[in-house]
């Protein structure tokens, strides 16, 4: 029998299904150690955002994406087939992270973060459900605007790098947002979903790949990856229409 467990996600309650599975290995996306290094950094992010009330004003964009991010990594830090400081509090990290994308005001905000910086604290609570549906963490559409929202950046930084190893946590969270993509299929007829996953599949990988070129300061193979990369994504629009 499938439990069912209501978590409060982005702007929904969500239907958590026990027992789900990533839908990639997620030792093929990132290490346990660079998800680590994405959490804490996207931590910095937000709390940068909440530093004062004109900060949460002006910085809203950057609060949500960072935050929905941050719900996925935690997902895949509490998933991840390595072991790391952040495993045990991973899924207190995605609760934390959903609780505070939904605060509607500063003061909210600010009453949310420390949970969040408890659990990149590795603060576990014992509590959180560790398997969910990652379908219903992000759904295909706003995974999808996220990675449209950072492609001008990304491929100025692609042009002209000036900080490589830096810059390339736009790339690694491109590669993570493939997850809830390949989640997700938007697909008409169910027999297409493999060809759908195929794509998003050979996405992560060049993306992951692209991650990994761009930390090694070789531009070239950096370009190379993330271009096939977003060939791969605009072949499955071609091929699905979608938007």
């Amino acid at each position: 029998m499938k439990m069912l467990l209501l978590i409060p996600a982005i702007g929904f309650m969500l239907n958590v299904a026990l027992h789900a599975a990533p839908p990639l290995p997620l030792d093929k996306v990132a290490t346990a150690d660079e998800l680590v290094a994405e959490a804490q950094a996207l931590g910095a992010d937000i709390q940068e955002c909440l530093k004062s009330q004109e900060n949460f004003d002006e910085f809203g964009a950057k609060r949500k994406h960072a935050t929905s991010l941050l719900m996925l990594v935690g997902q895949a830090l509490a998933e991840h087939p390595q072991p790391s400081k952040l495993k045990a509090s991973g899924a207190d990290l995605r609760d934390a992270a959903i609780n505070l994308n939904r605060a509607l005001d500063y003061n909210a905000a600010r009453a949310a973060f420390p949970a969040v910086q408890a659990a990149l604290d590795g603060k576990a609570s014992g509590k959180a459900v560790v398997d969910v549906e990652w379908s219903k963490l992000m759904r295909y559409r706003p995974a999808m605007d996220q990675m449209n929202q950072r492609l001008p950046a990304l491929r100025r930084v692609m042009r002209r790098p000036k900080d490589p190893v830096t810059e390339s946590r736009q790339m690694l969270a491109m590669a993570i947002l493939s997850l809830p993509m390949h989640a997700d299929p938007k697909v008409k007829n169910p027999t297409d979903i493999p060809e759908w996953q195929a794509f998003t599949t050979s996405m992560q990988t060049h993306l992951t790949d692209a991650t990994a070129k761009l930390r090694a300061k070789d531009i070239a193979a950096a370009n190379e990856a993330f271009v096939a990369g977003m060939a791969n994504c605009n072949k499955c629009h071609e091929r699905f229409k979608g938007p």
